[in-house]
C-alpha cells in the first residue's frame, strides 16, 4: 500500500479513536451565566449526573474579565444590579467579591464643541426628563389598559414633543444625550426600534432589590469561575457544539471535534441569534416560533473602549465619575467613565469610553486606529491638549460568533411575557436558557442566571417526580401568542 494512504487512513483513524461518546442525564450547552447557574444548581442539589459544552476556551460566555495595565476590567457585563436580596449580590457576598458603588449622575456634561454645561442647566434637563419619563409610564400604561398594539419608543417621545427636529442644534444635542442616558444606555439599540409597551413591562432588578449599581471589582466572570470550581471537571472548554439529535428518547449532542454527548435532557443556555443564525444543526428542526427570534430580538450593541493614558490630564475635572458628551447623533461616544476615583482604580489613568446602538455597530467595523482617532476628537473637544493613550481595548461581542450580540434587544411587541414560551422544552427534552428568554430581567445577568437555575430546578423536579405535563399542551397555547 502507497505510504501516503496509509499514513490517511491512519490520521483518520486516530481522529475517530480521539473522539469519545459520554452518557449524562444533563447535558448543558454553554458555559455563561445561564448554563452555569444550571450547574450550580444541579450541584447545589446533589445532581452531579451532567456535563457543560462551551464553545470558547474559557468559562464566562459575555462575562469576560482581563487584566489591562496590571488592572482588572470587564469587557461584559461589570455591575451587580440591585444590591438587596438578589441572588447575584447572595453570590457577591458568599464569594467576598469586593465592589464599588456607581453614581451615574456624578458627571461633568459637556456641549458639542467642548464647553462645559453648568450643573444648574443640566439638572434642568434632567428634571424635564424625569416628568417625560412619568409621561411615557402613562402612555404605555394607557395603551395596556385599551390592549392597544405597541409602538416605537422614539415615536412616543416624539408625540410629547421632548424632542424635535425644530429644536436649535445645541437644545437638540443635550436633550439627545438625555435620551441615551435613560433609555440608549441601558437598551444598546435605536430608540426607534425599541417597544415602548415592551419596554416598561420588563423587570428592572434595581427596582426590585434596591436601585443601586455595585462595580464588580474583581471581575465579573471571577464570579462564574468560583460558582463553577465544585464540579469545573464537568466543563468542557474549547467544544463548539454542531449537532443536537433529539429524534430518539436519547439526545445526541456532537462537538465540532466528533465528540457525542448523549443524554435524556439538554439546556441550551447560549445566545438567542445562535439558535437561528449560528452554526448548530437541531434535528428535527426546531419549531416554527424559534425562526421569529430574529425578529422578535433586537440584537444590541453595547461596545467599551478602555484607554490608558501616560497622563492623568483630566485631573483638574477628575473628582467627578463621567464625563457626559452630547450630540445629535444618538451614541455618539456620550460617556466617559474615570476609572481613576478612589473607589475604583486609583492610579490607573484609564477612561472607558462607551458607544451603543449603530454607532456602536458602525465602530464594530472600523480598526482600532481608526475608533481610537475619532474618540481623541471628542475628548480633546472636552479636554484640549490630552494626549495620545499608549494602551488601547475593546469588546466585540457584535463580531463575536458565539454572541452575535452584547444581550437580546426590546423590539416593538416583545412582551417579556412572551419570552416565557421559549422556556417550555421541545419534546420534554430540549430546554433554553438566557437573558433573552426571561420575562424578568431580559438584558441582565440577572435574568440569564434565573433562567439557568429555573430549568435546572424544572428538570431534578422531572427526574424526581418522573411525570411532566405534555410540552404539546403547554407549547400549543404559547405558539397562539405569536400568530
Amino acid at each position: 500500500m502507497n505510504r501516503f494512504v496509509t499514513l490517511v487512513i491512519l490520521a483518520c483513524f486516530l481522529t475517530i479513536a480521539a473522539a469519545t461518546t459520554t452518557r449524562v442525564k444533563v447535558a448543558i450547552v454553554g458555559a455563561g451565566a445561564a448554563g452555569i447557574g444550571a450547574g450550580y444548581h444541579f450541584h447545589e442539589k446533589g445532581m452531579d449526573d451532567f456535563v457543560i459544552v462551551e464553545a470558547r476556551d474559557r468559562v464566562g460566555g459575555r462575562l469576560h474579565s482581563v487584566q489591562f495595565f496590571n488592572h482588572t476590567v470587564d469587557l461584559g457585563g461589570a455591575w451587580f444590579q440591585g444590591t438587596n436580596g438578589s441572588l447575584l449580590w447572595e453570590l457577591k457576598q458568599k464569594y467576598d467579591l469586593p465592589c464599588a458603588y456607581t453614581d451615574f449622575v456624578d458627571m461633568y456634561t459637556f456641549y458639542p464643541n467642548g464647553s462645559l454645561i453648568p450643573d444648574d442647566v443640566v439638572n434642568h434637563y434632567l428634571t424635564e426628563s424625569d416628568a417625560m419619563y412619568s409621561e411615557l409610564e402613562d402612555v404605555a400604561a394607557q395603551m395596556a389598559e385599551q390592549v392597544t398594539p405597541d409602538k416605537s419608543l422614539m415615536g412616543a417621545i416624539e408625540d410629547i414633543g421632548f424632542l424635535s427636529s425644530t429644536m436649535n442644534e445645541t437644545d437638540y444635542a443635550v436633550r439627545n444625550w438625555m435620551l441615551w442616558y435613560y433609555f440608549g444606555w441601558a437598551y444598546g439599540e435605536q430608540l426607534e426600534g425599541v417597544g415602548l409597551r415592551a419596554m416598561m413591562d420588563e423587570g428592572d432588578p434595581k427596582a426590585d432589590f434596591a436601585a443601586e449599581d455595585c462595580l464588580n471589582l474583581a471581575g465579573f466572570q471571577n464570579l462564574l469561575i468560583k460558582m463553577s470550581e465544585p464540579f469545573r471537571q464537568k466543563i468542557r472548554l474549547s467544544s463548539p457544539v454542531k449537532l443536537v439529535d433529539y429524534s430518539n428518547d436519547i439526545i445526541k449532542i456532537t462537538t465540532a471535534n466528533g465528540d457525542v454527548i448523549e443524554a435524556e435532557k439538554v439546556i441550551m443556555a447560549i445566545p438567542d441569534h445562535l439558535l437561528v443564525e449560528g452554526s448548530i444543526e437541531f434535528t428535527p428542526a426546531l419549531p416554527t416560533m424559534f425562526p421569529l427570534l430574529a425578529s422578535f430580538s433586537g440584537r444590541a450593541q453595547y461596545m467599551k473602549v478602555f484607554l490608558h493614558f501616560p497622563t492623568y490630564f483630566w485631573e483638574a475635572l477628575g473628582d467627578r465619575e463621567f464625563f457626559a458628551y452630547t450630540h445629535s447623533t444618538e451614541g455618539y461616544f456620550p460617556s466617559f467613565q474615570n476609572l481613576n476615583l478612589p473607589k475604583l482604580l486609583p492610579g490607573s489613568n484609564i477612561l472607558v469610553a462607551t458607544i451603543t446602538g449603530d454607532e456602536g455597530k458602525r465602530l464594530a467595523n472600523l480598526t482600532d486606529a481608526q475608533i481610537q482617532a475619532e474618540i481623541m476628537v471628542v475628548l480633546r473637544a472636552m479636554f484640549p491638549g490630552a494626549p495620545e493613550p499608549d494602551g488601547f481595548l475593546r469588546n466585540s461581542w457584535w463580531e463575536d460568533p458565539y454572541s452575535m450580540s452584547v444581550w437580546a434587544g426590546t423590539n416593538i411587541n416583545a412582551y417579556p411575557s412572551l419570552r416565557r414560551a421559549f422556556l417550555v422544552p421541545v419534546q420534554e427534552k430540549v430546554y433554553f436558557a438566557g437573558e433573552w428568554a426571561a420575562d424578568k430581567y431580559n438584558g441582565y445577568v440577572h435574568g440569564a442566571m434565573y433562567t439557568g437555575i429555573e430549568q435546572a430546578k424544572a428538570i431534578n423536579d422531572c427526574f424526581q417526580t418522573s411525570t411532566s405535563l405534555s410540552s404539546a399542551s403547554m407549547l400549543t397555547p404559547l405558539l397562539s401568542l405569536f400568530f
